[in-house]
């Protein structure tokens, strides 16, 4: 709310509502660059990518630059480390398997939701691309 505009966000997810929140309420953080990080990967990426504070992957994101990303980490590191409880190696993998999908022709959206749909347990990039593919399949 502001004193010319009433806007409404809406979410599937209570994990997204809950880093919208924390990403604006980062200074220089608005709602626009908050919905555009978040639609850069799902909540447990993006709590792995900060908490492991790789700033890359936050400036994929059209409108965060560099200086944005390092405030972004540094502001909300230590609150979604503690969080977060999984290792850096799971965020490489799950960052290389999106490259993947990527490369191969789909969307950020397409690949997103089919690489939610992967079991946790499996951890091989490999195994999580072709397990991702079968869920397009599926479709």
């Amino acid at each position: 709310v502001r004193e010319d505009v009433l806007d409404l966000y809406g979410f599937i997810e209570k994990a997204e509502l809950e880093l919208f929140e924390l990403f604006i309420s980062v200074s220089g953080v608005g709602p626009r660059s908050a919905l555009a990080i978040l639609s850069l990967a799902t909540p447990q990426i993006l709590t792995q990518a900060i908490a492991a504070s790789n700033t890359d992957y936050l400036t994929r994101v059209s409108g965060v630059g560099k200086k944005i990303a390092e405030k972004v980490v540094v502001e909300l590191r230590d609150k979604l480390a503690a969080i977060s409880g999984e290792t850096s190696e799971h965020f490489r993998q799950a960052g290389d398997a999106m490259d993947a999908m990527k490369s191969l022709g789909y969307s950020d959206r397409e690949a997103r939701e089919a690489l939610s749909k992967v079991p946790q347990d499996i951890t091989d990039t490999g195994a999580i691309v072709k397990e991702a593919l079968k869920q397009i399949g599926k479709r």
